[in-house]
Parts: C-alpha cells; sequence; structure tokens
C-alpha cells in the first residue's frame, strides 16, 4: 500500500475533463491511466477486505465479552446464592447453638442447686457426727441404757436371775456415768436403789436342789419293800414274764393252770395290816409304785425351778408318805430317802422379787422428751432448707442469639 490518501484514488478514478478534441492523445499516455485505475480498484478491494474483517472481528470480540460477561454475571448469581445459603445455614446453627447453650446453662443451675443441698445434707450429717464425737451421745447411752434395763427385768421376772439383773443395772450404770450429765443423777440413784433390792435377796441353791432330786430320782429302785425282797429285781421283768406267758398258754394244761392261779392271785390278794408291818404288794404293783414315786419327784424338781412353793411342798410330802408306807421303814436306803426329802423340803424358795421398773420408766420418758425435741428441731431444719432456696432459682436468664 501507498501512502497516497484514499481520496486521491478516488479522484484519480474520476475522467479527466476533455481537452480540446483537436488535440490527440499519444498512446502511451492513455496506458498508464488505465494501469493506476486498476490498481486502485484493487487497493479499493483490499481495504473493503481489511474493513470487512475489522468488522468481523470487532463482532466476534464483542460477542465473546458478552459471553464472558454472561459467564461473570452467572457466576456472581451463584456465588450470592451460595453466601445466601451459608447465611441461613450459619444463622440455623447459631440458632442451635443458643439452644443447646441455653439448655447447657439450666441443667447446671439445676446440678448446682442440687449439689448445694447436697452439700448442705452433708454438712448437716457431719455436724452431727462432729457433735457425736464431742460428746453428744445422749440418745445412743439412752437406748442402750434402756435395753440394759429392760433385760434386767425380763430376767428377774421371767428366770428369777438376779446375778444377771444386777450385772446388767450396774452396765446400764456405768454408762450414765460416762455422759456426766446432771440431768441423769436421778435415774442412777433409781438405778443404785434397785440393785441394792436385788442383793438383798436371798438365793437358794436352786441348781443344787435340782441335781439332788434328780439323784433321789434315780434311787428309787433301790428302796427295799417287804416281803418281797426276793422279786425286787424282777418288778421290771413281771410284764415281759406275763407276756410270755399269754403267748404259750395253750402249749399244755400245766402252763395253763398256772396262768389261772396267777391271775387268781392277781384278783385276790391276802394283806396284813399291822401297826409294824407294811402292804404287801405285787409285782406289777410294785413296778408302778416306783414308776409314780419317780414321777412324783421329777413334778417336784419341775416346780423347784419354776419358783412353785406349794407345788414343790406338796409333791415332796406326797412322795414321802408312800416311801414311808410302802417300803422298809428300817432300811438304810429308806431313811437316807426320808432324810433328803425332809432336808429339800425345808429349804425356802419362795422369795419375793423386788421392783426395778422405775428406772426403766424414768429412761423411758426420758428418751421420749429427747425424741420429741430432736423431731421438732428436723423439721425447722427441713423448713429452713426449703426457705433457702429461691422460688426462681432454676430460671436461666434469655440470651440473645450471637449474630
Amino acid at each position: 500500500m501507498t501512502d497516497k490518501p484514499l481520496k486521491d484514488d478516488l479522484l484519480d478514478d474520476l475522467p479527466e475533463p476533455k481537452a480540446a478534441a483537436t488535440e490527440p492523445t499519444p498512446p502511451a499516455e492513455r496506458s498508464a491511466p488505465e494501469s493506476g485505475s486498476r490498481i486502485g480498484l484493487w487497493l479499493s478491494g483490499i481495504s473493503l477486505v481489511l474493513a470487512v474483517g475489522l468488522m468481523g472481528g470487532g463482532i466476534w470480540l464483542w460477542v465473546q465479552y458478552q459471553t464472558l460477561l454472561d459467564k461473570q454475571q452467572a457466576v456472581a448469581m451463584q456465588s450470592s446464592e451460595s453466601l445466601r445459603s451459608l447465611g441461613e445455614n450459619l444463622e440455623g446453627l447459631t440458632s442451635r447453638i443458643d439452644g443447646e447453650v441455653v439448655a447447657r446453662v439450666e441443667t447446671l443451675r439445676s446440678e448446682q442447686v442440687a449439689m448445694e443441698q447436697s452439700q448442705n445434707r452433708l454438712r448437716d450429717s457431719v455436724n452431727e457426727v462432729k457433735a457425736l464425737a464431742v460428746g453428744d451421745r445422749k440418745p445412743l447411752v439412752l437406748a442402750d441404757t434402756e435395753y440394759l434395763l429392760k433385760l434386767a427385768n425380763e430376767r428377774l421376772t421371767f428366770m428369777f436371775d438376779t446375778e444377771t439383773s444386777v450385772t446388767a443395772l450396774q452396765s446400764a450404770d456405768a454408762g450414765l456415768a460416762s455422759l456426766e450429765d446432771p440431768d441423769l443423777i436421778e435415774i442412777r440413784a433409781q438405778i443404785a436403789r434397785e440393785i441394792d433390792a436385788l442383793r438383798a435377796v436371798p438365793s437358794p441353791d436352786i441348781a443344787g436342789m435340782a441335781v439332788r432330786l434328780a439323784a433321789l430320782g434315780d434311787r428309787v429302785d433301790e428302796l427295799p419293800l417287804p416281803g418281797r425282797e426276793a422279786l425286787r429285781g424282777a418288778d421290771e421283768a413281771a410284764p415281759a414274764a406275763t407276756g410270755n406267758a399269754d403267748r404259750a398258754h395253750d402249749r399244755d394244761w400245766r402252763e395253763a393252770a398256772d396262768k389261772v392261779m396267777n391271775d387268781l392271785r392277781k384278783l385276790v390278794v391276802v394283806r396284813h395290816r399291822t401297826r409294824d408291818q407294811h402292804e404287801v404288794l405285787t409285782p406289777r404293783e410294785s413296778y408302778f409304785l416306783r414308776e409314780n414315786l419317780r414321777l412324783k419327784l421329777e413334778s417336784a424338781r419341775l416346780s423347784l425351778l419354776q419358783r412353785e412353793g406349794d407345788g414343790y411342798r406338796g409333791d415332796l410330802a406326797t412322795a414321802r408318805g408312800w416311801v414311808e408306807r410302802y417300803f422298809v421303814a428300817d432300811s438304810n436306803e429308806v431313811r437316807h430317802m426320808l432324810a433328803s426329802i425332809d432336808e429339800l423340803a425345808a429349804q425356802p424358795i419362795e422369795v419375793e422379787r423386788p421392783n426395778i421398773t422405775a428406772s426403766l420408766r424414768q429412761v423411758r420418758l426420758l428418751r421420749a422428751r429427747l425424741l420429741g425435741e430432736e423431731a421438732g428441731r428436723a423439721k425447722a431444719a427441713a423448713e429452713r432448707a426449703e426457705a433457702s432456696v429461691p422460688a426462681a432459682a432454676i430460671e436461666p436468664a434469655s440470651m440473645e442469639p450471637a449474630r
């Protein structure tokens, strides 16, 4: 391309004004303008192609620019949607966290109130233990004293065991003495009077007397019967002999006759009643006599253990009468039996039980009063504990969600 302006090219294409017709144009001069016209046409075509290319490039650039702008807008819209969704999620997460924080705060406050109540109860228990360790053992000692006094009364009433009763009373007095409480002096004085009353009670050897009665019962078989010395050892075998005769009464007529004679002798007994002679008993009668005498001595022993004086002496009198009436009076066994019975009957067994219930009543009254006072203090402490907890202590403070 040349630097000649386009206007000049266009002017070159225009036909020149005709000169005077009279002047002919030489051929060389006519070919030069025609070649310049063709060059101008080429240049015009090239310019047109360049213009069209430039226009096409501009249109393509514009399309690319619009496409890029649309993509940018789409990305911006997507980013704004993501930001909005992220904001909503963040807001929901913040609300949930705020709710969890509020619930946790409420739980912590509830646990704090429960912990304070537990600490108060623990503090009260520790105070009670400290008070007990320091010396406030009065309720416990009074409970032990009541048990010991009750034990002393039971042993005295049901077993007449004065020794155990005295020991229980002494233990109760020692427990009261450990408190060093002046309010317990009257109770201790009453216990001392009851101990003196128990010590003044006569204590016969009941166990020894019972052993002697049991020994007399074992010696009943040694007592001799008048006219039956040969049959003393056959008393226990008499029922067996009678049974053998019953089984063999059909063997022969001699055994049958003997049985009849024995039965007649049992029905008809000749007894000689004189001042110097005792009744003569059959073997069966002597067997039952010894057994009844042994049972009577055993009954006297039971009455002795139960401290029943009338029954005890009545059984001994009956046993003595049987021994005098049916056994040989001048034998050593009978004399020893009668002497032992008389000695045992002369022993005093009726002892008046002293009354030791006054101290027990005083201790029970004192315990009832202390328990009433303790119940009142416990009720007052419970009321104070309820009043110390505020009504709205569990209400959590309102919390604004974090933004």
